[in-house]
């Protein structure tokens, strides 16, 4: 019997041992397993590493079952893929922490709390109208406290640049309209500059004969009367009504003499039942006239009941 266990070692040292046993005939493979099987100590073979082959009494020594020992390189495996699946993206995430640091860096941002702070500063000073040049009298300023923040607000009239910057500080959403292509590249470079452009869109449209579609429902609508006398009485007219569609129940229109010095008054004549607003003494220019003109939509009247 020791005769033959020995001739088994040996042949065990002289073949590979693989899953297969290649080579090995059938008898010589089950006689081999039998000697694994009885053998008194334990005995286990690794290939890169990972168990493909093990006793009963290796198994025993270590506490774990033969397929949980033969399992734990490919698990190892797989646990080292995933640390470096994590390690990859460990390094991305920093790398790009690193681009923005750098990029924060080389144009001199300032940091999040004094951005803040200094962007607060700067949208209170953007709410006095003589950051813009507008005069206090003017009655648009009046108008102001009624707005809320995203309330749809129409402007029109190259006369009317300062005017749209003072309303898009006061976060409404303000729309542009102007015939001048020169004009609107002006005012949203401003814009820009005082970083209002995300309050704001500009079109260039012919005044009277093409409008963009406009947000319907305006609170409030400020018209250049410079504007209005450069244009002829049909685009005129067009133009009035247009903007008076697009007008909210209980809106605002403001007509203003703009830059090149209108008369808003001249146009009172297109706003049918529309109501005129007065203002007290300290709102009128120098001549007693009110710096500029307000008319209110009437409200839309409630159905009445049977």
């Amino acid at each position: 019997m020791n005769q033959r266990a020995s001739d088994l070692d040996g042949a065990a040292v002289q073949a590979e041992p693989g899953p297969g046993y290649a080579g090995r005939t059938r008898y010589t493979q089950l006689e081999y397993e039998a000697v694994l099987a009885n053998a008194s100590i334990g005995i286990a073979f690794t290939r890169d590493r990972k168990f493909f082959l093990c006793n009963p009494k290796f198994a025993e020594m270590l506490g774990w079952g033969r397929d949980e020992l033969i399992g734990l390189g490919d698990e190892a495996v797989g646990e080292l893929q995933s640390a470096t699946a994590d390690q990859f993206l460990l390094t991305e995430l920093l790398m790009q922490e690193t681009v923005d640091r750098l990029i924060t860096r080389r144009l001199r941002l300032p940091a999040y709390p004094k951005w803040r702070k200094q962007h607060a500063a700067l949208r209170q000073a953007q709410r006095e109208p003589v950051h813009w040049g507008i005069s206090p009298g003017s009655v648009l300023v009046t108008l102001l406290p009624r707005l809320e923040q995203d309330d749809p607000v129409l402007v029109v009239g190259s006369g009317l640049q300062a005017e749209t910057c003072l309303l898009a500080a006061y976060d409404t959403a303000v729309t542009f309209v102007d015939e001048d292509l020169g004009t609107v590249d002006q005012i949203e470079a401003r814009m820009a500059g005082e970083s209002l452009s995300g309050r704001f869109l500009a079109y260039v449209a012919s005044l009277g004969e093409w409008l963009p579609s406009f947000p319907v429902g305006n609170q409030l609508v400020v018209i250049d009367a410079g504007t209005l006398a450069s244009l002829s009485y049909l685009r005129r007219h067009a133009l009035l009504e247009h903007t008076r569609a697009v007008t909210a129940p209980g809106g605002v229109h403001v007509l203003l003499p703009g830059n090149s010095g209108g008369v808003p008054e001249a146009y009172l004549s297109h706003y049918g039942d529309w109501v005129r607003e007065s203002f007290p003494a300290e709102r009128r220019g120098k001549a007693g006239r009110p710096v500029g003109m307000v008319l209110s939509r009437p409200p839309m009247e409630e159905p009445q009941a049977d």
